[in-house]
């Protein structure tokens, strides 16, 4: 799980925060070898990592009242899947929007982000 948090000043984006966890997955959707082939983790390395409820949580923590965010995500259905099974850990971070970066991609223009 990885989180940017940006900020757009003057027509530019600007990091302002960042988070990265990798998160044990839940027993419903246990580390196979198709999914050690695609992104390289095994079943070992996730072991002694948090639960979804704790590194959701945490990153949750990082949210201000009264700040407007959007989410963006790779897969973003898979994200908000995640999201919204763990909401009561994340309350805040669930109700803010997901756009997904394929669609994204996939409308040929950068929608004025200022980034190239």
């Amino acid at each position: 799980m990885a989180a940017l948090a940006l900020h757009c000043a003057a027509g530019r984006w600007r990091e302002t925060g960042r988070s990265t966890s990798l998160i044990r997955p839940p027993a419903f959707a246990p580390v196979t070898a198709a999914t050690t082939a695609l992104n390289g983790l095994t079943p070992q390395q996730l072991a002694t990592t948090p639960p979804p409820a704790q590194a959701l949580a945490v990153l949750d923590q990082r949210f201000t009242t009264g700040t407007r965010y959007l989410l963006v995500a790779h897969h973003a259905a898979t994200e908000a899947n995640l999201i919204y099974h763990q909401r009561e850990h994340c309350p805040t971070l669930a109700r803010i929007n997901l756009i997904d970066t394929i669609a994204l991609s996939r409308s040929g223009c950068d929608g004025g982000s200022g980034m190239s």
